[in-house]
This record gives structure tokens, C-alpha cells and sequence, in this order.
């Protein structure tokens, strides 16, 4: 029989960590024996010690007390702040265990396949997909996605044909947002996106964003 198998730590959320995370979700989608994996760690430890002259929080930690031995910084290795603000590290892992991914689009025939990851919602059910095409940074078409319907693990094939610009830097992103309400979300929020870049004739960018 084969054993399940669990990172008990990975992603370590020190710095700008936490590192490496979809090429961790690489190895751990396709394989079934892995059930789960925990990043070291969710919050950061430190303690409050009032504002900074210029207004801003200020967290002591190791060695900040006159105190030897000590750990330094290595206690600041949290998905959020001492005070549970979110670190943009949090942003980053929420996106890789995004619902659904894109798994191919071909804009000249006008055909893009998504798989659904969940494990008992139908996509139809729980998600809205909404797309926006950039180019050079400026939104050019933007839209919802119609009739995506895919069973738990399976994939979906859609119609969304666009007029690719034959010059710029070309995006098309979808955004996933939840569509019916749970405990503790509520609909339309974003649950993640994927972003693609579109080939073109000329992909030099051709106009600054301001």
C-alpha cells in the first residue's frame, strides 16, 4: 500500500520568502500521495513597543532588550505581520492555490482551457471568470466569461476570441472571483488570476503608462 506523505514545514516566509512555491506546487499537483504541506511559519514574533517619532510601529525582537543569547531576527518569519497584516508573501501564496488555472490558450482559433482543482465544486457553481487583454500596460477589451462548466479535477474548453494588437506588449488575464457565499468570504472575491502574454507581430512596448 502506498503511504500518504505531508511537508510538515516548506516555504520558509522569512525575508522575501516564502520561496519557490509553484515550483513546489509542480511536484505536489500531479501527485496523489501528497496530501498537504505547512509553511513555516503564519505569523511574525515580536513584540509592540509603541511608535517611532516619525509615527510608525515599532516591534522589538532578538537582542532589541540588551539580552545575550539571542535569535536576532530569525523570529520574523511570518505569512503576516506582528500585528496580522497580511506580507506580500501571503498575496504570493494565495495566487499559487488559486481554483483554477489556465492550461493552454490559443487566441487564433479562440479556444482556452481551464482546469478546476477543487475537489467537489463544479466551476459553473463557484467561480466567475472575468478576462482583461492589455496592451502596453492600458486595457484594451475586458469581458466575463460565458458557460464554464467543469466537474471537480477536469477541465473546461471556452470560447473567448480576441483581436490580438499587432504591436505593444500584450496581456490577457482572467481573474477568478468567488461567486456564491462561504463562512467566512463573500461574493466577487478574488480568489486569484493568470496572466499570459500574447504573441504578436511587434511586441516592443509603444506607449508609456502613466
Amino acid at each position: 500500500s502506498v503511504k500518504p506523505f505531508i511537508l510538515c514545514e516548506f516555504v520558509h516566509a522569512m525575508g522575501n520568502g516564502p520561496g519557490d512555491i509553484e515550483d513546489y506546487l509542480e511536484v505536489i499537483l500531479p501527485e496523489k500521495r501528497i496530501i498537504g504541506a505547512f509553511v513555516w511559519e503564519w505569523c511574525d514574533h515580536a513584540t509592540y513597543e509603541g511608535k517611532t517619532p516619525d509615527g510608525k510601529d515599532k516591534y522589538f525582537y532578538g537582542g532589541d532588550y540588551g539580552e545575550f543569547p539571542h535569535d536576532g531576527n530569525f523570529c520574523m518569519d511570518g505569512l503576516v505581520y506582528p500585528n496580522r497584516t497580511p506580507h506580500t508573501g501571503l498575496l504570493e501564496y494565495k495566487n499559487v492555490y488559486r481554483p483554477v488555472r489556465v492550461v493552454s490558450y490559443d487566441w487564433k482559433n479562440g479556444q482556452i482551457v481551464l482546469h478546476n482543482y477543487m475537489d467537489f465544486d463544479d466551476l459553473n457553481n463557484y467561480v466567475d471568470i472575468f478576462y482583461e487583454m492589455t496592451q502596453d500596460g492600458i486595457t484594451v477589451e475586458k469581458g466575463k466569461l460565458a458557460n464554464v462548466v467543469a466537474a471537480p479535477h477536469s477541465d473546461a474548453m471556452v470560447e473567448l476570441k480576441l483581436q490580438v494588437p499587432s504591436t505593444g506588449k500584450v496581456y490577457l488575464k482572467l481573474i477568478y472571483r468567488l461567486k456564491k457565499q462561504m463562512p467566512l468570504l463573500k461574493p466577487g472575491h478574488e480568489l486569484g488570476f493568470d496572466e499570459i502574454k500574447l504573441a504578436n507581430e511587434d511586441d516592443r512596448n509603444r506607449q508609456a503608462v502613466k
